[in-house]
């Protein structure tokens, strides 16, 4: 009899966790498809803008237009379409004009993702930071902390000594502080020397 309670019991505990399973999968799912079509909604709202802008080929209307169009907005469709949003919808569209970079992008990118993004000078580091985010599954806070250590600029420095024929062995996700970073590259310039040496003599 204790037996077969067990046995109810297991199998009960089974089915609970492949249903806790299917239904974890299911959240992340319409998650993904939410922020999905909140990224694409946005990115279709700044290049309408932007073609209307340029369809009219005033500065001085476009600052209006945006200004007008925003009020109407927020009354009939809520705070996601103040002024200050949908300048950044505009430069969204402007940055990544390239609609399939942003639909393979935009199941990996939330699109405050895509908001840290909006600041960087070059499109290079854009897509850098892009990828990285959608690669190894960076935070909205993750992603704040390395460009703030400005991964990228660092990553960039280290393929030139690549270039240079200074083979840099490490490769860091995280990279270390900028004064161990300093001391392993100057121990890499006194190998990469040495090397250089030998070759001559040889």
């Amino acid at each position: 009899m204790e037996e077969n309670n067990n046995k109810i019991l297991s199998s009960e505990n089974k089915l609970y966790l492949e249903l806790s399973q299917l239904i974890e999968q299911n959240k992340n799912q319409v998650v993904t498809y939410v922020n999905s079509t909140i990224t694409l909604l946005f990115w279709q709202v700044g290049k309408r803008i932007n073609e209307h802008i340029l369809q009219n080929k005033r500065a001085e209307y476009g600052k209006q237009i945006v200004s007008t169009i925003s009020e109407q907005l927020v009354k009939e469709h809520g705070r996601s379409f103040t002024e200050r949003n949908l300048r950044r919808m505009m430069q969204f569209a402007d940055d990544f004009a390239d609609i399939e970079i942003v639909t393979s992008l935009m199941t990996k990118l939330s699109w405050t993702h895509f908001l840290q993004l909006l600041p960087l000078k070059t499109m290079e580091q854009k897509l850098f930071y892009a990828g990285k985010i959608a690669d190894e599954k960076w935070s909205v806070r993750q992603t704040q902390k390395y460009i703030e250590q400005k991964t990228y600029e660092r990553q960039i420095e280290l393929l030139e000594l690549h270039k240079d024929g200074i083979m840099v062995a490490e490769y860091w996700t995280e990279l270390p502080p900028k004064k161990v970073l300093e001391e392993k590259l100057h121990k890499a310039l006194i190998e990469a020397r040495e090397n250089i040496e030998k070759r001559k003599l040889l």
